[in-house]
C-alpha cells in the first residue's frame, strides 16, 4: 500500500495498520500517511471555511463547516439508494437545513418544536438509510449548528446563497465519486422501509424527537448554550443500546477533562494565540480514534469560540453543565422511549390476538 492509498484510510484503520505493520519500514510509512493526512485535511478545512467566511461573512462560517463535513464524509459513503435520486436527496437536505432552523427560531416555541422534529426526521429519512455510514452526524450536526448560530434577516439571504453553493458543490463531489455504482434501492424503497416498523424507524423517531424536545426545553429555560445540549443528545442517542450506555458514561466525564486541559492552556498561553487552541483541537481530533479523546479535543474549539462571549470560567461551566444535562436527558429519554414503544407493540399484539 502506497502512502497515498494509506492516507485514504480513516484514523481507526490507520492506527490498526501502524500497530499491525510487519516491518519498521511499513510502520513508518503508515505513520507518515497519518501525519500527512491530518496536515492536508486541516489545510483543506482552513481554506474551505475561509472561502465561505470571506464570501458570505463570519456569521455564515457555519455553512462552510457543514459543506466541509459533507464533502469529507460523502466522498467515501453513499446514501444507500439510486445515485441520481440520492444526489437530489442530498440537495434537499441542504435546503431543509437552510430554511427550517431559521424558521424554528422566529416562531413560537411550540411551533419551533414541531418544525425541528419534522425537519430532523426528514433529514434522517433522506440521508441515513444505512445507519452504519453515520451520515446523520454530518447533517444533524449541521442543522443544530445553523439553529444555534441563527442570523438576522439581512444576513439570511447570504446564508441561503451560501447553503446553495455548499449544496451544489457537495452534490457534484458526491455524484462524481459514486455515479458508477449500481444501487439496488430507490427512493420509493427508502420510504417503504420507513413506514415499515423497524429498529431503524424507531431510532429515527427517537433521535429527532429527543433533539427537538431538548432544544424546546433549553429555550424554555433560557439556557445559555442549548446547542451544546443538543450536540450531546445527537452524539449519545445511537441505534445500538450498548453505544448509548458507553457514550452516556464517557461523554460528560471527558468533557470535564477537555475543559480542564483547555483551562490550563488558557492560563499559560498568551491570549492572542488562544484562537490556535481550536486548530490544535482539530489536529488532535484527527489523530484520535476513540470517542473519549475526540470528546476531549472537541472542547478546545467550542471553548475557544465562546470564551469571548461568556468569559473564561462561565464558558467552561456552561460547557460542562450542557453536556451533563444532555447526557442525562439522552439516557432517560432513551429508556422512556423504548418502554413506550414496547408498550405500544404489546398492545398491538393483544389487539391482533383479540380479532
Amino acid at each position: 500500500m502506497t502512502i497515498y492509498q494509506a492516507m485514504q484510510l480513516n484514523v481507526k484503520n490507520l492506527k490498526a495498520a501502524i500497530s499491525d505493520a510487519p516491518t519498521k519500514k511499513d510502520k513508518h510509512r503508515y505513520i507518515a500517511a497519518m501525519i500527512l493526512r491530518n496536515i492536508f485535511c486541516l489545510a483543506f478545512c482552513i481554506i474551505f471555511i475561509t472561502f465561505f467566511t470571506t464570501l458570505f461573512g463570519n456569521e455564515n462560517s457555519s455553512v462552510g463547516i457543514i459543506g466541509l463535513l459533507a464533502v469529507l464524509s460523502l466522498r467515501f459513503t453513499d446514501l444507500d439508494f439510486n445515485i441520481k435520486q440520492s444526489t437530489l436527496a442530498l440537495i434537499a437536505s441542504f435546503v431543509i437545513c437552510a430554511i427550517a432552523p431559521h424558521l424554528a427560531n422566529i416562531v413560537p416555541l411550540g411551533f419551533g418544536l414541531l418544525i425541528n422534529f419534522s425537519a430532523l426526521l426528514l433529514i434522517l429519512i433522506l440521508t441515513s438509510h444505512q445507519v452504519s455510514y453515520a451520515n446523520h452526524f454530518t447533517f444533524i450536526l449541521g442543522y443544530i449548528l445553523l439553529w444555534g448560530n441563527d442570523v438576522s434577516e439581512n444576513s439570511y439571504t447570504l446564508r441561503i446563497i451560501a447553503m446553495m453553493v455548499a449544496a451544489i458543490f457537495t452534490a457534484l463531489v458526491y455524484y462524481h465519486c459514486h455515479y458508477q455504482q449500481t444501487m439496488k434501492l430507490n427512493f420509493k424503497d427508502i420510504l417503504k422501509d420507513f413506514f415499515s416498523p423497524s429498529k431503524r424507524t424507531f431510532w429515527y423517531l427517537k433521535i429527532s424527537s429527543a433533539i427537538a424536545l431538548v432544544i424546546f426545553l433549553g429555550e424554555m429555560l433560557n439556557f445559555s448554550r442549548t446547542m451544546w445540549i443538543a450536540f450531546a443528545c445527537m452524539s449519545i442517542i445511537n441505534i445500538d443500546h450498548e453505544q448509548i450506555i458507553y457514550k452516556f458514561k464517557h461523554r460528560a466525564l471527558f468533557v470535564v477533562v477537555g475543559s480542564i486541559i483547555f483551562g490550563i492552556l488558557f492560563t499559560i498561553v498568551p491570549k492572542e494565540y488562544l484562537g490556535l487552541a481550536g486548530i490544535l483541537g482539530g489536529i488532535m481530533v484527527g489523530f484520535s480514534g476513540s470517542y473519549h479523546w475526540q470528546t476531549v479535543f472537541n472542547c478546545f474549539g467550542a471553548l475557544a469560540i465562546t470564551i469571548d462571549l461568556f468569559g473564561f470560567l462561565n464558558a467552561i461551566i456552561i460547557r460542562i453543565v450542557a453536556n451533563i444535562a444532555g447526557s442525562i436527558f439522552s439516557f432517560v429519554y432513551h429508556h422512556l422511549f423504548e418502554k413506550i414503544i414496547q408498550l405500544l407493540i404489546n398492545e398491538n399484539l393483544m389487539f391482533d390476538n383479540n380479532l
